[in-house]
């Protein structure tokens, strides 16, 4: 395992870890360069390049940092998203909401999830949003799993249950990946702009960040 290690920081990559869940199918825990990543039907979703993708998207949120007091996250993952936030909200209450409990003991042994102070659930997100009563002044939305987008996640009622939860002042950042030919995509934003008042979309990446305000 030693030599494996070695390899990694020279760039060549091995595999650490594997497991086969519920939820995600076959995910993969990956070292190259010293640094862990999961992979997740051939998507990086946890690991250096995703860490990357949220400090960009925390960087274009205009609020100010002692106005963040209560942050939800649906779709923790490995938990890059929960680095990202608590070393740039260190005061903030983190909610993690996450129905794939491979992901977060993956997390927990591999990327340090446990120190970030964060109150993580085993729970299905879709569920969640309609039975919370708690108001957030950020929502981030990455339920991605692999390449794959749910249903529910191009549904007016899963955005008009998440607006619910929303302070007044508050943004939602949802994370999709930008498919070729995905009319999908389309879809989903039709529907945030009716259900919000500003829609601001970002392309970082394969990616599109799409920031919701009230």
């Amino acid at each position: 395992m030693e030599y494996k290690k070695i390899l990694s920081y020279l760039g060549i990559p091995y595999e650490v870890y594997r497991i086969k869940s519920k939820y995600n199918g076959n995910i993969t825990v990956v070292s190259i360069f010293g640094q862990n990543s999961i992979s997740v039907g051939s998507l990086t979703q946890t690991g250096p390049i995703v860490e990357g993708l949220w400090k960009t998207a925390v960087k274009r949120i205009r609020h100010q940092e002692s106005d963040i007091k209560k942050i939800l996250v649906l779709g923790v993952g490995g938990g890059s998203i929960i680095k990202v936030l608590r070393n740039k909200y260190p005061k903030a209450a983190i909610t993690g909401i996450e129905i794939d409990k491979e992901m977060v003991n993956i997390g927990r042994k591999y990327f340090n999830l446990n120190i970030y102070n964060a109150n993580i659930k085993i729970q299905d997100a879709f569920t969640f949003v309609k039975i919370d009563k708690v108001k957030y002044d950020l929502i981030f939305i990455d339920l991605l799993i692999g390449r794959d987008s749910p249903k529910k996640l191009s549904s007016e009622e899963f955005f008009q249950n998440c607006k619910k939860l929303l302070n007044k002042k508050g943004t939602i950042i949802i994370n999709r990946l930008r498919l070729k030919g995905s009319k999908n995509n389309n879809l989903v934003l039709s529907i945030l702009r009716k259900t919000y008042t500003n829609i601001e979309v970002k392309r970082p990446l394969v990616n599109e960040l799409v920031y919701c305000r009230n």
